[in-house]
């Protein structure tokens, strides 16, 4: 496996026209992006433009997709509806 990398943190600020950081902190990242699992999709829920919620959307119009992801994040589309 080839090395990874190491990630530092460091935060700076300005007071009075000084520049004040912090040490860097640190550590090497152990985080294997083939063995995160990718979110899957576990609700689905439809808008009209207007914001009302839909049980499916017509054919011929434009709808709002609100996907809700395992992970717990929520993903937004909006589609053409053929």
């Amino acid at each position: 496996m080839e090395e990874l990398p190491k990630i530092e943190v460091q935060s700076a600020y300005v007071v009075n026209g000084v520049t004040n950081k912090s040490a860097k902190v640190g550590t090497t990242t152990e985080i294997d992006p083939t063995t995160m699992a990718k979110p899957t999709v576990e609700s689905t829920e439809w808008y009209n433009l207007q914001g009302a919620r839909i049980d499916a959307p017509a054919a011929g119009t434009i709808a709002i997709r609100r996907d809700r992801m395992s992970d717990g994040t929520v993903k937004a589309t909006k589609a053409i509806i053929r």
